[in-house]
């Protein structure tokens, strides 16, 4: 096991392309997309003018005095306007022709309908606020009813305690920020190659019949071939890391235990997409690169590696590379570790079934690879 996973490693650190694509190519990446590009991908706090139509269907006494008050704290912005409507049907109609940025309906009992238009940048920002108000209200309305008494103390200044306390993350995100993940997510994939190759290389060099003829084990033999690209797993997601981390002060998560938990993920990920790759260099005759390439690329495309303001409806959201990307972000903006754990937790499930279905494919194929 040992010796193959030597020979592995070797192969890897022999071929000059490896090295350049591990060692080099993804962090001149973090470097150069999250310099050049800045000006290029909209930042989330450039927002924009936005028109807002409005229905208040609330007739709740306070739920209509928190509207209220919160609008005209809204209306205060001059980069927002607002505009109350009867007919929301059309509002939400000038909303999908761009006419407005969204259509709002303040429902019973003090709940927030949004309409959304095609600015993903501005949605982000609208869903923001509209959920600070709707959460804040109904904190108010579960203190009201509980204890009242304690909204007169907030509003004469007497409560000797403060529950609400502002929360600082820590670190201002910049593109660099956003292309050190989508960069790492991207070396993963492209290390997939390696599993791909694998038994491809071992074809083309004539040394694929001592597999067969060894007396060793056909799912043993398998199972280190694949496991053999551990090493390059662990290097491809640390060398970003840190490279990104030290030579251009990108930034991850706020802690090590979070850190620790995204190169987890990521890791994990690489070698799931290394064992389903294998399976797939099984088969395929012609190069896998000239087949795999195209597709990872595409796939990455649509799912905003390259840039955050591709967002295609219907699609975007189902690609794998953006659900890893959308759990890395989660983890390393807002601290929340329930989607990297989920994502962790599905890939280690995949990479065992993958490595299962290769090693049985791998027995039952014999000389026919």
């Amino acid at each position: 096991m040992i010796q193959v996973l030597i020979k592995e490693c070797k192969e890897t650190f022999r071929d000059k392309a490896n090295l350049f694509f591990i060692l080099l190519f993804p962090s001149l990446l973090v470097c150069l997309l999250g310099n050049l590009l800045t000006f290029m991908d909209k930042a989330d706090n450039t927002v924009g003018s936005i028109d807002i139509a409005y229905v208040v269907e609330t007739t709740d006494p306070a739920g209509v005095a928190s509207i209220e008050s919160f609008l005209e704290r809204m209306a205060g912005n001059s980069s927002i306007h607002l505009q109350q409507t009867s007919d929301i049907e059309q509002a939400k109609a000038q909303v999908s022709t761009g006419e407005l940025t969204a259509a709002v309906v303040f429902e019973q009992p003090l709940s927030v309908s949004l309409f959304e238009g095609s600015d993903h940048t501005k949605n982000r920002a609208l869903q923001s606020v509209f959920t600070a108000f709707s959460k804040t209200a109904g904190a108010v309305n579960t203190v009201l009813h509980n204890a009242p008494e304690q909204v007169h103390n907030l509003s004469t200044g007497e409560s000797e305690s403060s529950f609400v306390q502002q929360k600082d993350l820590g670190v201002n995100r910049t593109m660099l920020d956003y292309y050190a993940v989508a960069m790492t997510v991207m070396i993963l994939f492209m290390g997939g190659m390696g599993g791909a190759l694998s038994f491809q290389l071992e074809r083309k060099g004539g040394t694929v019949n001592r597999l067969f003829i060894s007396p060793k084990n056909k799912v043993s033999l398998y199972l280190q071939k694949v496991l053999g690209a551990v090493p390059q797993a662990v290097l491809q997601v640390g060398i970003v890391m840190l490279t990104s981390t030290l030579l251009f002060g990108a930034h991850y998560a706020a802690s090590w235990q979070h850190n620790l938990l995204l190169f987890s993920m990521f890791f994990v990920c690489g070698l799931s997409v290394i064992a389903v790759c294998s399976i797939v260099g099984l088969f395929l005759r012609a190069n896998a690169m000239l087949v795999l390439m195209p597709i990872f690329w595409a796939v990455m495309f649509i799912s905003g590696t390259f840039s955050k303001e591709i967002y295609i409806e219907g699609l975007t959201p189902y690609s794998p590379i953006y659900l890893i990307q959308n759990a890395a972000f989660d983890l390393t903006v807002f601290g929340r570790t329930g989607q990297a754990l989920t994502v962790l937790g599905v890939c280690a499930v995949l990479f065992v079934a993958a490595l299962g279905v290769g090693a049985a494919i791998f027995s039952k194929r014999g000389e026919k690879l």
